[in-house]
């Protein structure tokens, strides 16, 4: 017997893709299959709602560059182009690696035509670069109008209380 619950979750539209003005894919219905009384906990992956690109979005490496402690090229450290060494790790859209040794790498990169954005590594060494998805939820709570949004590989939750 499931246990009551005096919540009142409405899905009214639920979008997954490039938030706000790219491509997305209407994933309403698949979001309302699996809100569960009165509450919603659902990861925002291609394997829970597809590929809104439909194969489209290609990630480029334009350059990776590890900047170099106490190598003096006129500057406060010098930087290195280590683009071939980190395109092994990527795969498709997306680039994850863990980089070791000294300095921090930077990679610069891009999505289809779009401009040339920059990601510089964690200092646990990691580097993610994931498609510029997001997920999108309408919904009411009790009647109360909310939205709810979360990055690609995020999880979005709506608990009784709307949080």
């Amino acid at each position: 017997m499931q246990p009551a619950v005096k919540a009142s979750l409405v899905v009214r539209r639920a979008i997954y893709g490039d938030l706000p003005d790219g491509t997305t894919a209407d994933v309403t219905d698949k979001v309302r299959t699996m809100a569960r009384y009165g509450a919603l906990s659902v990861l925002a992956t291609d394997d829970n709602f597809g590929d809104p690109y439909k194969g489209a979005m290609k990630l480029t490496i334009v350059r990776a560059e590890i900047r170099v402690p106490y190598l003096n090229l006129g500057g406060e450290g010098g930087a290195v182009d280590i683009t071939d060494k980190i395109k092994p790790f990527q795969s498709g859209n997306r680039l994850t690696a863990k980089m070791g040794g000294s300095g921090k790498v930077t990679v610069y990169y891009k999505y289809g035509e779009g401009k040339t954005l920059s990601r510089e590594q964690a200092d646990d060494g990691s580097i993610m670069i994931a498609p510029p998805t997001k997920l999108r939820v309408d919904y009411s709570l009790n009647g109360k109008e909310m939205s709810k949004t979360v990055d690609i590989d995020h999880r979005l939750e709506i608990n009784v209380k709307g949080k």
